[in-house]
């Protein structure tokens, strides 16, 4: 997994990804998440959703009520891996090796 994302180069041989692949990358470390900002914030950030549209995507990722404007450092660690899968959906990924 840490080939297809270019951490590692691979042990021999080389590999292409197809042209309708899009390469998303979840890490546990969750260090792509600005602390500060708000899950709704942070989608707006990667998408063109407006705050209707955004809002309404993080409800299907089970944040509501106020959820979406909490900063991200207060969301638990499992509220934090649901909005980085939901960042990587909203912007097409097809494939996400995760470390």
């Amino acid at each position: 997994m840490r080939t297809l994302a270019g951490i590692l180069p691979p042990l021999a041989g080389t590999f292409r990804l197809g042209p309708a692949v899009k390469l998303g990358y979840l890490t546990q470390e969750q260090e792509t998440l600005a602390p500060q900002q708000t899950p709704l914030q942070s989608l707006q950030a990667v998408t063109r959703f407006n705050e209707t549209e955004a809002r309404h995507f993080l409800h299907f990722l089970l944040f509501s009520g106020d959820d979406p404007l909490r900063p991200n450092y207060s969301l638990s660690y499992g509220e934090r891996a649901r909005l980085q899968l939901g960042l990587l959906i909203a912007q097409g990924c097809t494939v996400s090796p995760a470390r």
